[in-house]
């Protein structure tokens, strides 16, 4: 349980849930759980953790060996547990990587004062540009780039839209694409996904901020303790 990725773990028995009740309802049916156990899913799933998991099991020892058989796939090297074929450095979003060169980026705008005093940035070697939009996951994206004496350090890729434009479908189409290059994530919490690799950490965010929803997509350089 220590090990557990239990938010892997209830995305993979969400994923079983559906998939029995397309079959069920395919056949004109439907699956029937005890409440106990529908009572301790509910409480695990809004708050994927080791004391929910736990108590999931204990209200439903019927369904333990389950349970039980997810927590063990989502652990490191587990069954379910996906490992990454890219890192970082070699991530792309869109047409850009942190192994481009910054010659290579077309639509190269500075950052004007006022933007940088919203942005901030370590040093006056840090430079921030403004660069082409690209296309993430079927999504058009604003992009920004950080540079140190020239060489990239972060992509940071920013969608925003109306929030009743929102779809659970959009945060879900960018965590699938993400999760297919870099694998599980090292850490997640809700509406937040860390991929710590070799190279450097990609990081998913989404949130709905007043009457508008926006995601945020940062590549980071190891190399600059960033």
């Amino acid at each position: 349980m220590r090990r557990c990725n239990f938010h892997l773990a209830r995305r993979e028995i969400i994923e079983f849930f559906e998939m029995s009740n397309r079959e069920a309802h395919a056949k004109d049916g439907q699956y029937v759980y005890k409440s106990e156990f529908l009572d301790g899913w509910k409480e695990f799933a809004d708050n994927p953790c080791r004391d929910t998991a736990e108590q999931l099991l204990e209200k439903s020892p019927e369904y333990a060996s389950f349970i039980s058989a997810y927590f063990e796939g989502c652990c490191p090297r587990g069954i379910y547990h996906r490992r990454g074929i890219v890192t970082a450095i070699n991530f792309p979003v869109g047409e850009y990587r942190l192994d481009m060169r910054l010659e290579e980026m077309q639509g190269l705008r500075e950052l004007t004062a006022e933007e940088y005093a919203v942005f901030g940035r370590e040093s006056l070697r840090d430079v921030i540009y403004h660069v082409k939009p690209t296309e993430f996951a079927g999504r058009h994206w604003k992009m920004m780039v950080g540079t140190t004496e020239g060489k990239l350090y972060q992509l940071g890729a920013i969608l925003e839209m109306k929030a009743e434009e929102f779809t659970t479908n959009l945060p879900r189409d960018v965590f699938n694409r993400c999760e297919q290059l870099l694998g599980t994530p090292s850490a997640e919490e809700k509406g937040r996904f860390i991929w710590d690799t070799s190279t450097g950490t990609v990081t998913f965010q989404y949130a709905i901020i007043g009457e508008i929803f926006e995601a945020d997509l940062y590549v980071g350089n190891w190399g600059t303790h960033r």
